[in-house]
């Protein structure tokens, strides 16, 4: 679909999407989000998401210039288990970027001349912020997880837990009910950061595998590690940054 710039466009009736179960996109090379906020609350049926080889594709939701910020706070994928995002680079900033700053001003495309379109502000664009493909603003839409597969994509972090979990004023588990995650040709520096004091979560996580994880040094903090008592397989391979302990040599007699 080389020539797709949205999935939906304008208002929507409030309705639309209420059935969807599955979605999957491939090669949509100018494609820059899938779902507005609006629709995105809509989604309560979804079960599985795959998008791949989308290289523009900066937010996988993403808030329109016309929408409110509290939107995001009645979004909750609940039925959502299997979550696939495949070749996203250098454009992808994560699931859902919060706090973002629109400016009006006029876009001129050789079609429709002077058009009144919205735009990054400056500072936006310059990417001072920490990408992350799970921004602690978007994990309590996704607490049914069960399986995460992310390959060939560029991030600063993959779960960014930075900010307490509230939920009618109680902390909440994150990730409670994720059992495979599988990270593959993916560029980040930490796969968790920003671990607020107290954090609960991952604790049904059973399969992890890495490989070929650019940049990363080391797989769990111990604030992580120790909420890790259902893991029963680790495998890491071709991450040639990590560090790891020298083992010293047995001599045999």
């Amino acid at each position: 679909m080389a020539k797709l710039k949205a999935i939906c466009h304008d208002q929507l009736p409030q309705s639309s999407f209420i059935n969807l179960r599955s979605l999957e996109l491939y090669d949509c090379p100018v494609l820059k989000y899938v779902f507005s906020l609006s629709v995105a609350s809509n989604l309560v049926q979804l079960q599985s998401l795959l998008v791949a080889f989308c290289p523009e594709m900066k937010e996988i939701v993403s808030k329109e210039w016309r929408e409110h910020e509290t939107a995001s706070d009645i979004i909750a994928f609940l039925k959502l288990t299997n979550l696939t995002l495949q070749g996203l680079l250098n454009e992808f900033v994560g699931f859902y970027e919060a706090n973002k700053l629109y400016s009006n001003r006029e876009v001129t495309t050789p079609e429709d001349q002077n058009v009144v379109g919205t735009s990054y502000d400056e500072h936006q664009s310059s990417r001072s912020f920490e990408r992350a493909a799970f921004p602690s603003k978007c994990i309590l839409w996704l607490q049914n997880l069960e399986e995460v597969k992310l390959k060939y994509s560029n991030v600063d972090v993959v779960f960014n837990l930075k900010g307490h979990m509230v939920r009618d004023g109680q902390a909440v588990p994150a990730f409670s009910h994720l059992q495979n995650l599988f990270i593959g040709e993916y560029r980040c520096q930490h796969l968790w950061k920003n671990i607020p004091r107290g954090f609960q979560g991952f604790q049904n996580l059973r399969y992890l595998k890495i490989e070929d994880g650019r940049d990363l040094q080391y797989v769990f903090p111990h604030s992580i590690a120790r909420l890790l008592v259902n893991l029963e397989e680790l495998n890491i391979a071709r991450c040639w940054e990590m560090k790891m302990k020298k083992k010293k040599r047995i001599r045999r007699a």
